[in-house]
This record gives structure tokens, C-alpha cells and sequence, in this order.
């Protein structure tokens, strides 16, 4: 069985001295980096919209108090929702190489592996 990847190196290319290198927690380190957390670019693509809807609403009605509820909820969302197409790819090719894995060994062809891999 091959050894897992270690998870402490730094991407190779991340911004040196990331906020996920020098903040995050160890143990979330993996999952961060699989998200692409540490670059910032898809949250401002998803939260610059939503703050440009918020803005446009407030100079029609007036800035109200719930709008500042409305923006910290856009920020968190635009935050979780751009890695999330990323971690569900890996989820799903991982969940694919497996049941590849189990198909060729239950049809009995477990050396067909070793030619593609």
C-alpha cells in the first residue's frame, strides 16, 4: 500500500507564508489547502456580487441594520462555497478510482491494474 502524502509541506504554488501555513490549525491544514483557501481570488468573485446587490439595495430603500447580517452572511458563504466544488471533485474521483478498483477485482482481472498504474 503506498504511503500518504505528507500533509505539512506547503503547496508548491501558495504564497509563501500563507495565512493557512502560519494560522490554521494542523489538523485542518489538508482540508484548507484542498479548498485552495489560501487563495483569495474565488471568494472575491462570489462576494463581490453579492455586496453589489446589497449596496444597490441599500441606495433604493436606505442602509438598514439587518443589511450588516446580510453581508457577514454573504462573506461566509461566498467563503465555504468557492472550495466546495473543488473538495466535492476529489470526493468524487476518489469514490470513482475505488469502485474501478472494486470492479476489476470482482470481474477477476486484478493484474489489469498494474499495466494503467
Amino acid at each position: 500500500m503506498p504511503e500518504a502524502p505528507q500533509t505539512n509541506t506547503p503547496v508548491s504554488d501558495a504564497a509563501q507564508g500563507n495565512w493557512v501555513d502560519r494560522f490554521a490549525p494542523p489538523a485542518t491544514r489538508p482540508y484548507l489547502r484542498l479548498s485552495r483557501a489560501d487563495r483569495p481570488i474565488g471568494t472575491w468573485l462570489l462576494l463581490i456580487p453579492c455586496l453589489w446587490g446589497i449596496a444597490l439595495a441599500a441606495l433604493h430603500d436606505g442602509f438598514r441594520p439587518h443589511d450588516l447580517w446580510l453581508v457577514a452572511g454573504c462573506g461566509i458563504g461566498a467563503f465555504l462555497m468557492r472550495g466546495l466544488e473543488k473538495v466535492r471533485a476529489e470526493f468524487s474521483l476518489t469514490a470513482l478510482a475505488y469502485n474501478m478498483t472494486r470492479a476489476i477485482n470482482l470481474v477477476g482481472v486484478p493484474g489489469a491494474m498494474a499495466e494503467f498504474g
